[in-house]
This record gives C-alpha cells, sequence and structure tokens, in this order.
C-alpha cells in the first residue's frame, strides 16, 4: 500500500489510476479542488481515486473536496 500526509496526518492510498498529463517535477499535485487530486510521479501522473485521512472513512477524492481544501 501507499501512503502520504496531509495537512499532517497520515493518507493511506487505496485505489490509483495513471492519468495523462504534461511534465512536472516530481511530487507536483494538481487539482481543481472539487473532483480529482493527481501527484506527479517519477514517470507518470497519478490520480487518487480512493484513500483515507487518518481518523476519517475511505472516501473518494470528490467527497474528500466537500469538506477539504488543499
Amino acid at each position: 500500500g501507499a501512503w502520504t500526509t496531509i495537512h499532517g496526518k497520515t493518507m493511506k492510498v487505496y485505489a490509483t489510476t495513471v492519468v495523462a498529463g504534461g511534465e512536472s517535477e516530481t511530487g507536483t499535485i494538481k487539482t481543481d479542488s472539487k473532483t480529482y487530486l493527481h501527484v506527479r510521479a517519477k514517470d507518470a501522473w497519478i490520480s487518487l481515486d480512493d484513500f483515507q485521512v487518518e481518523g476519517k472513512k475511505r472516501m473518494k477524492a470528490r467527497d474528500f473536496f466537500l469538506g477539504n481544501k488543499l
């Protein structure tokens, strides 16, 4: 499994998808703050589709943005 931190809390990542996008520095975040959360990995953009933030239920990106801002 994969994990990261967001707002000082651990985020467990359960499902991802490789998505198209241009070149950017590894670790760059791209979002519309409503429906998607993409992170630039070494060779591709990764969409974080299904994840769980510490203290919260497992959710989709669009559900995360209902109560959170990046």
